[in-house]
């Protein structure tokens, strides 16, 4: 038989490019667990290389490598492993498909956390989303994503619709996309901030400028409060029975920044630290800090990463699930808006889409690291 001049790591990415594409296609999500196995160079010569093999080349190399590498039966044990996670994350993730979006009370939200339900759910008054796929010892969330705004409060807001989304966090939900807990704000926070406490949730002013035409009337505080604390009772019930369930637990806080009003140069991600305890887990913010610091990111885009430089961590959302639960850490991880022209309202999907692919693999890794560390 032919020698076939493969490296192991050449040969483990051959077996599971052969194994992604027995469905004739290959998808992001397996893309993504063969480079965790192999390094990014190996990936794509070898991709390169099956490419231009049939089916039954492919079974002759296979054949011939695993001879040469004096595989046993350990070592093929291992690769059946690897080959198990592409095809049963294939079904599970299809499986998680046909769960459609439910209209849900936030009682029976809490109700199904507390059952440990599968679901995709919105608010029954569409101020918020959850999708729980899988129950893990993390949880995503992007507080600042939403852009809805009541109509009743069209008339009487000074802010321009533009004004509003400079100021949101636009595309964060879709940067943690594809993890199985993800909790994101629907609504404008200028109607109601999920970032700042009760009493302040509610604007008079925003960004040095008035917001009101006329001072909002009572009845409409009420009602956006009451969605403030609505989704505050789904975090408590949410993050309590992670905790319960694992131990512990890490949340990604994703948020974005303007970085182009600041007068000095700003790194493209900021963590916010000041509301956590460093002294336990500083070395799980400073793993962090060099994951995201290690992200590519397209048109040139500087790799710079730093803690408490734009931003301290000062949230409510942080301050609220740090203040009542010990053993869950809150990472506030701020991207500069470099993933879109802040003055034009263009968002740029290739870098949206470099960051989503890249945390599929590296941000999982991350909250198994804290697990292993910080489980009883």
């Amino acid at each position: 038989m032919k020698t076939i001049h493969w490296t192991r790591d050449e040969l483990v990415a051959y077996i599971l490019l052969f194994a992604a594409h027995s469905d004739f296609k290959e998808d992001n999500h397996e893309r993504n667990v063969i480079i965790s196995k192999v390094d990014m160079q190996t990936f794509q010569e070898i991709h390169d290389e099956f490419d231009n093999d049939n089916d039954y080349q492919g079974i002759q190399k296979i054949m011939a490598s695993l001879a040469q590498h004096n595989y046993d039966k350990d070592d093929i044990d291992i690769l059946l492993t690897d080959i198990k996670v592409l095809f049963f994350s294939e079904i599970f993730r299809k499986t998680i498909e046909t769960i459609g979006m439910e209209k849900l009370s936030i009682y029976s939200i809490i109700s199904k956390i507390e059952r440990e339900e599968i679901f995709h759910a919105v608010s029954e008054d569409y101020s918020f989303t959850l999708k729980v796929d899988e129950y893990v010892p993390y949880a995503c969330a992007a507080v600042h994503d939403g852009h809805q705004f009541r109509k009743e409060l069209w008339n009487n807001c000074l802010h321009t619709e533009y004004e509003r989304w400079y100021e949101e966090d636009p595309e964060t939900k879709n940067m943690v996309i594809s993890h199985p807990i993800l909790i994101a704000g629907c609504d404008s926070r200028f109607e109601y901030d999920l970032n700042r406490v009760p009493e302040e949730a509610v604007f008079e002013t925003a960004w040095g400028k008035q917001l009101w035409k006329q001072s909002l009337p009572e009845s409409e505080k009420i009602k956006s409060l009451q969605k403030h604390a609505n989704f505050y009772k789904v975090v408590n019930a949410l993050i309590s029975k992670l905790e319960e369930k694992f131990g512990v637990c890490i949340v990604y806080d994703m948020h974005s920044y303007n970085w182009q009003r600041w007068e000095r140069e700003v790194p493209t991600w900021n963590l916010g630290t000041s509301n956590i305890d460093n002294e336990r887990f500083g070395e799980q913010v400073e793993s962090w800090r060099q994951v995201l610091a290690s992200i590519e990111l397209p048109n040139n885009i500087k790799q710079t990463a730093k803690v408490n430089d734009t931003f301290q961590g000062n949230g409510y959302f942080l301050k609220y699930i740090t203040s009542i639960f010990n053993n869950t850490l809150v990472l506030a991880t701020e991207i500069a808006k470099v993933y879109c022209d802040e003055h034009k309202q263009i968002i740029y999907p290739e870098v949206v889409t470099a960051v989503e692919s890249q945390l599929q693999v590296l941000l999982p890794k991350h909250a198994k690291e804290f697990y292993n560390r910080f489980k009883n």
